[in-house]
């Protein structure tokens, strides 16, 4: 079972230490290392990043494609060879309001920079790794497929491969569309210190819908227009009366886009030995199209990538990440 190849570190991060939204900064990082792990050798990392109300470890426990926890099927994939022997790296970016997005907000705390300064060096320093860009992958799913993205943009140098599920894109398809409902539930709790007064109290699958897509948009907010001395620790990108777009902050988190993000950084995307775009062609937050626009952008760059699709949805893809590691595979069994 994996459970015995699971290593827990338990970190204090200077970078999150007093952040607005008092977000605890210490937090666990779960290492998943071979099975026939030998002492004197090195391993490549693949830093596996969640999505929304993930606390990263809890991937290892998560039914993948056979009803097995996803940590037994990484370990057989390995016994297969589709990977060479690996450390699997879940790093926790989770937040009162659920998630962090893994960016740098002035409301939640700069999450990028305590995963790139804090948690890279880190477990370089604490596991036998191969500390090169080459031998770093960074993995995630929606919220997590975002951060790798965002990651790969903005923090270039660090990670050489990127395998993207699902991520969060096209916001005014995906983010958008939600705004006119988050503004009735608001409305119907009074104010956004009245519905956070009991969503915070509560556990998340004891929110009603509303309650919880209302809760997102706050958590998306604390990160693409973050405000730590408002309620909700975030400007809100609706008029709550009206439930206009405010375009002033909207303008803000279209920035966050990765379909934005990539139109101004595929110089950084272009440094990759390897990227894939992954998602199903029903995906109910039209992450398909997301990835199909980014896509797009990189191929006029002359940017080498994958874009693949399946027939599914948002949920229940985990399978998927199968074929993704074997295709990286045979891209570590090169650059390595």
């Amino acid at each position: 079972m994996y459970e015995h190849h699971v290593r827990y570190f338990d970190v204090q991060s200077a970078a999150l230490a007093g952040n607005p939204m008092g977000n605890p900064d210490r937090r666990v990082l779960a290492v998943l290392l071979p099975e026939n792990f030998e002492e004197g050798a090195r391993y490549p990392t693949i830093w596996m990043l969640d999505g929304y109300m993930g606390t990263g470890r809890t991937q290892l426990n998560h039914p993948g494609a056979l009803g097995a926890p996803f940590g037994d099927e990484l370990l057989r994939w390995q016994r297969e060879r589709l990977l060479p022997p690996a450390i699997f790296v879940f790093p926790d970016g989770s937040t009162r309001l659920g998630g962090s997005q893994y960016v740098d907000s002035a409301s939640c705390g700069p999450f990028m920079r305590h995963i790139v300064e804090e948690l890279v060096p880190f477990v370089d320093a604490s596991l036998p790794t191969i500390d090169s860009k080459s031998a770093r992958v960074l993995a995630g799913h929606s919220s997590g497929g975002f951060g790798a993205l965002a990651l790969a943009m903005l923090r270039p140098g660090v990670f050489g491969s990127v395998i993207v599920s699902a991520a969060d894109s096209a916001f005014e398809l995906s983010q958008r569309s939600t705004f006119g409902r988050a503004c009735l539930t608001l409305a119907r709790h009074g104010s956004v210190e009245a519905f956070l007064a009991k969503a915070l109290t509560l556990e998340a699958r004891r929110l009603s819908e509303d309650d919880g897509l209302l809760l997102e948009v706050l958590a998306m907010g604390s990160c693409y227009s973050p405000a730590p001395e408002l309620p909700g620790w975030c400007e809100l990108p609706f008029n709550p009366s009206t439930g206009e777009v405010r375009s002033e902050v909207w303008d803000r988190w279209q920035a966050w886009d990765p379909v934005s993000l990539a139109s101004r950084h595929t110089a950084a995307l272009a440094e990759l030995d390897h990227l894939h775009l992954d998602c199903g062609d029903d995906d109910r937050y039209f992450a398909h199209l997301g990835h199909r626009r980014i896509s797009a952008i990189l191929r006029r760059a002359g940017v080498a990538h994958l874009l693949t699709e399946f027939p599914g949805g948002h949920d229940g893809t985990r399978h998927r990440f199968r074929a993704r590691f074997e295709e990286l595979g045979r891209v570590l069994a090169r650059v390595l």
